[in-house]
Formats: structure tokens, C-alpha cells, sequence
């Protein structure tokens, strides 16, 4: 780089210091130092050889770069006494577009190296090189094609590795990360990948508990393809393009517990995929993206040990009762921002260790009476922004019985304080203070609107002939085919019995007369002769 241009270069330094700043630690004249150990210099026209005599002045324990124009950051970049006490290095929002050749050879006691929203495209091999004691390394947002095969060869005691925000990294080469047998961590979230088909990527990471491929672009998962990771824990895959997964994706995954899916244009729930996660306990299959997202019945079977299940934002009309009425372990369920209008009678009934339903955001009006059958263990439920306006008695009388504490959310509800909420008024006015405290948005909609229910006369609440709840109009919708139906039928009746009474006339004739009965048409009027 020609030398004007490197002294034309504008460098921000964050220097943390290993001893405290006092007194007796002379703060560099370019900088200010606080006594929270921390030194910032801004050493605008300074060339390299300046900027770092003033980290050669201190010892340093974490140094930070930003704003820099350095294009090329090599061996040579980083010199001085300080590289010997460094322990954390960023680089940030510089134009550095190539990392050199052993830059890092020097930084043995470095153990967090971050790259950041640079402009990086070319890594050399041997970059890495002599920081065999790193334990995190971050490249991310910025400007990677490619990934050299042997990068990472000496990172043996990276524990954390984040590849995060290249959007033209396609793929990942063959045996690329093999020797981080110690990481624990991988994020390869919002990249270019498309489709993820060849385990040998995964080779060598016998210890990943935790794989992220976020925000990408992958419609297709082959399978077999993760069968390596046999500790993984987690995997990550939303806001990809996923339109299904095949029945062998997961294979070799019996140690996963989360997995989520959520936002993707999948058509149904993948449950050949899942019969291979036995010991899943989250599941994330939120926001699918499609109107037709479907749950055949038994969907989640083999999900004996899920705890927390996520079906938020799929356009669901009703409780998927059916789909999971086999997951006994299940705690948590998120039902929110769908189109459920009803709570029926033993929607969750075999549910029997559920702690916290999430239904807001629905459009609920009516609650049967034993909706909340059989759930001794919930203690939170939420019907935040529904449209109810009536509730049933002692719709809530199990969620605290027992002296049971717990939490329910009715606000953003459209109560209607008439008569037909005379009940549940009833029942929460002679509830313990602790279950009155414990359901909030308790306030009339209308017409006594922000009134609480607390306060209402309920013995005196009428109702106008215009309100009628669901069930009633019903009745009355019912009565009212009984009747159309009943008139029918009285009609056929009469139609049968005239026609009976005609057969039996014209027989009686013909027994009179003693001759074949015979009809003609004369001027459109049935004439009966005898011949």
C-alpha cells in the first residue's frame, strides 16, 4: 500500500487494559482513558508504525479496530510487545478485503478473534496460523466466496465458531471444519447456501451440540446428511425454503432436543422426519408461510418426551386436538396469532402436564365450560386479544383449584357486561383476592365500558332481545329447521294419503262397472271411459 495512503488511514482503537488506569499508568497524550480499564485512541493520520507504539506502552488485553482504509492486513500489520498480552482482537467495518499468511503468528495467548462487517474475500490457509489457544472465532457480514479446506487446521480449541452474513457463500467444501474437534457452537446463519448434501462437511465436529443454518436459501436436505453429529443437541433451520423433509433428514440424530422449523413454506408436518427424533423436547413448526399447512391425526406420535411446541401463525381454525393428543410430557404449547374462533370441550384434555397454553392473537368467542378439563398442572393462559364477550360460570374454577396460583390474560377482549356474563361475574366476585388478582383485563367492553367486573351488580344485569350468544342462536336456528322440516313432511303426508284415496276411488269404479278403466287426453282435461 502506498505509504500516503496508509497515513491518510483513519484507525479507532479500544485498548482494555490488563491493570487498572491509575495514577501511576500514564495515559497515552492521542488517547482517554477512563478507570473502567479502558483506553480509546483516535489516531487519525498516523501511520501503523505510530498507532502501535502507543499499544506498546501498555499492556494491552483486548484491542478493537474500526474505520480503518487498511486493504490488506498481514504479518507486518500487527507488530509490537502488545501482541504478546492480547487476549481479544475485533476488527471492524474496515475495507481489509485479504487476511495474509501467518498475520496472527505472534498472538499466542489470543483467544477471541473477531471479523466483522469488513470486506474479507480472500483467507489465506495459513492465516490462523500460531493462535492454537483461540477458543472463539467470528467472520462475520463479510464478503467470503469460499472457504479454504485447511483454514481451520490448527483451531483445535475453538469452542465457537460463527461464519454468519455472507451472502455469497454457496457452500461449504469437504472436511472443512475436521479439526475443531472441540467445538461445541457452529453459526452459519444468513448465508447463500441452497441445499445442504454432503456430510463430509460435518466430519470431525464429534463434539457440536449446536448447529444454526438460519436465514439461508435451502429448499432441499438430503438424507443422511447430518448423520455424523451424534452429540448434536440443536439444529436450527428457519427462514429457509423448505417446502418438506424427507423421511431419513434426521438420521442419526437421537441426541437432538430442539429443532426448529419455523418459517418456512412447508405443506404439513414432516412427521416421517420426526419419528427419528425420539428424545426431541422443543419443535418449532411456527409461520409456515402457507394457508393449506395441514396436521394429519397422531401427527406428533412419536414425540413421546416434547415438552414445548410451537404452532404460532399458521392460519389454524381450530384446536389440532387429534395431532396432539399423544404427548403426555408436553408443557408448553404456543397456539397464538391463528384463527381459532372456539374452545371446545377437552381440547387439551389428555394434556395432563401442560404449564402454559398460548392462544392470543386468535379470534376466540366462546369457551365450553370444560375447555380447561384435566389440566391440573397449568398455571398460565393466555387469551390476550380474542373476541370473547361472554364466559361460562366456572369456566376457570379447575385452573385454581386446590389453592392453585397462576396466571390468566383476558385483555383485549370485548366482555359484554349483560346478563349473560352474570355468572362468571358472580363466580369472580366471590373468588380469594389471590384468583381475582391473577386474571387480568377483567373490565367491561360494553356498555358499562373500563368497568370492572369487580364492581358490577350482577343480580340487576339485563339483557337487550338482540344479544344472544352462540349457543342460543343456535337453538333457535335449530327450531327453526325442526319447524321447515316438520312442515315438509306434514305436506308429503297429505300428498300420499290424497293419492291412496284416488287409487282406491278409480278401483271401486272398475269393480262397479265391471270393464277396463282407460284414460284419453280431450282438450288437456283427463276424461275416464268405459269400453
Amino acid at each position: 500500500m502506498p505509504r500516503k495512503m496508509e497515513e491518510a488511514q483513519t484507525v479507532i482503537f479500544v485498548l482494555m487494559l490488563v491493570l487498572p488506569v491509575t495514577m501511576t499508568t500514564r495515559c497515552p497524550i492521542e488517547c482517554s482513558c477512563d478507570r473502567k480499564n479502558t483506553i480509546t485512541c483516535s489516531l487519525a493520520g498516523r501511520n501503523t508504525t505510530e498507532i502501535y507504539s502507543v499499544a506498546n506502552t501498555i499492556s494491552t488485553a483486548s484491542l478493537t479496530l474500526k474505520n480503518s482504509q487498511l486493504m490488506i492486513l498481514n504479518s507486518s500489520s500487527l507488530v509490537g510487545n502488545y501482541t504478546a498480552t492480547l487476549k481479544v482482537l475485533k476488527i471492524q467495518g474496515c475495507e481489509i478485503g485479504e487476511i495474509g499468511a501467518r498475520t496472527f503468528a505472534h498472538f499466542a495467548r489470543l483467544r477471541y478473534l473477531y471479523f466483522v462487517e469488513n470486506s474479507i474475500s480472500v483467507f489465506h490457509a495459513d492465516a490462523l496460523h500460531g493462535i492454537s489457544n483461540l477458543g472463539r472465532l467470528v467472520l462475520n457480514n463479510n464478503n467470503f466466496h469460499y472457504l479454504v479446506p485447511d483454514m481451520f487446521r490448527e483451531l483445535n480449541q475453538v469452542v465457537w465458531l460463527e461464519i454468519c452474513g455472507n451472502k455469497h457463500l454457496r457452500g461449504l467444501p469437504g472436511d472443512v471444519f475436521a479439526s475443531l474437534t472441540l467445538l461445541v457452537r457452529l453459526k452459519l446463519v444468513n448465508n447463500g447456501f441452497t441445499e445442504i448434501k454432503d456430510p463430509s462437511v460435518w466430519n470431525g465436529l464429534t463434539n457440536l451440540q449446536y448447529l444454526y443454518l438460519n436465514d439461508n436459501q435451502i429448499s432441499f436436505i438430503e438424507d443422511g446428511v447430518f448423520s455424523n453429529l451424534q452429540s448434536l443437541r440443536g439444529l436450527t433451520l428457519p427462514g429457509n425454503r423448505l417446502l418438506g423433509l424427507s423421511s431419513g433428514v434426521f438420521m442419526g440424530l437421537h441426541s437432538l432436543n430442539l429443532l426448529y422449523l419455523h418459517n418456512n413454506p412447508l405443506q404439513h408436518v414432516p412427521s416421517a422426519s420426526l419419528q427419528l427424533l425420539p428424545q426431541l423436547k422443543n419443535l418449532n413448526l411456527a409461520n409456515t408461510t402457507r394457508s393449506d399447512f395441514t396436521f394429519m391425526p397422531k401427527s406428533f406420535t412419536a414425540l413421546s418426551q416434547l415438552q414445548q411446541l410451537t404452532l404460532s401463525s399458521n392460519n389454524l381454525h381450530q384446536i389440532p386436538t387429534a395431532a396432539i393428543s399423544e404427548m403426555h410430557r408436553l408443557k408448553i404449547l404456543d397456539l397464538s396469532r391463528n384463527s381459532i374462533s372456539h374452545l371446545p370441550a377437552y381440547a387439551f384434555a389428555n394434556l395432563t402436564n401442560l404449564t402454559n397454553v398460548k392462544l392470543l392473537h386468535n379470534r376466540i368467542m366462546s369457551v365450553n365450560p370444560a375447555a380447561l378439563y384435566n389440566l391440573p398442572h397449568l398455571n398460565s393462559l393466555s387469551l390476550f386479544d380474542n373476541r370473547i364477550r361472554h364466559l361460562p360460570g366456572q369456566v376457570f374454577s379447575e385452573f385454581f383449584a386446590g389453592n392453585k396460583t397462576g396466571a390468566i390474560n383476558l385483555k383485549l377482549n370485548q366482555l359484554s357486561c349483560d346478563c349473560l356474563l352474570a355468572e362468571f361475574i358472580q363466580w369472580l366476585q366471590e373468588s380469594t383476592q389471590e384468583t381475582q388478582a391473577s386474571i387480568l383485563g377483567t373490565q367491561c367492553y360494553q356498555p358499562m365500558k373500563f368497568t370492572d367486573l369487580l364492581e358490577v351488580d350482577y343480580e340487576n344485569l339485563t339483557c337487550p332481545e338482540a344479544v344472544q350468544t352462540d349457543d342460543s342462536h343456535n337453538i333457535h336456528s335449530s327450531k327453526a329447521v325442526i319447524s321447515i322440516v316438520s312442515g315438509i313432511a306434514a305436506t308429503v303426508l297429505a300428498v300420499v294419503v290424497i293419492a291412496a284415496f284416488v287409487k282406491f276411488h278409480r278401483k271401486k269404479i272398475k269393480n262397479h262397472y265391471s270393464c277396463e278403466l282407460t284414460t284419453t287426453k280431450w282438450d288437456d282435461d283427463e276424461i275416464i271411459i268405459c269400453e
